[in-house]
């Protein structure tokens, strides 16, 4: 990861913007079982990833990590999920829906104002730069946000 595509990342999580936003849905409903709200989460984000749609994939990412985070065992669940789905590429998958939701837990809108993130850029990060980028959140939302 080059240190300019770094900068470029932190500044996008800390754009501001006055534009109206047309939240995403959440593609599951709350009272759907774990496994089902996966199922539609991962289905509809590979869907729009695919089409380069990368808004809505980083915000069914998103959803996809709240789902992972939300298990009493993320991984050991991730990966009942993955076996019975017979899913290709899994850590890869893992990285960018839990790292999604790591950096825009506190604000989803956020990603609605991002101009260079990518799932493919998240996941890519190696963990320093993982880290580098969430401490800068995190210290960025605690300077500045009231």
């Amino acid at each position: 990861m080059t240190n300019q595509l770094l900068a470029l990342l932190k500044l996008d999580l800390i754009m501001t913007g006055t534009h109206t936003i047309q939240p995403i849905e959440c593609p599951y409903i709350i009272t759907d079982n774990w496994h089902d709200a996966m199922t539609k989460a991962y289905t509809i984000t590979r869907r729009t990833s695919h089409r380069k749609q990368w808004i809505n994939a980083l915000v069914y990412a998103f959803y996809m990590g709240k789902l992972i985070e939300s298990s009493v065992t993320p991984r050991e669940k991730w990966m009942e999920f993955v076996q019975r789905k017979s899913i290709n590429n899994k850590r890869f998958i893992y990285m960018k829906a839990t790292r999604t939701y790591q950096l825009f837990k506190t604000d989803l809108e956020q990603i609605y104002r991002t101009q260079h993130m990518t799932l493919k850029k998240i996941a890519r990060l190696n963990n320093r730069d993982f880290k580098e980028l969430l401490e800068f959140k995190e210290s960025y939302e605690e300077d500045f946000v009231i």
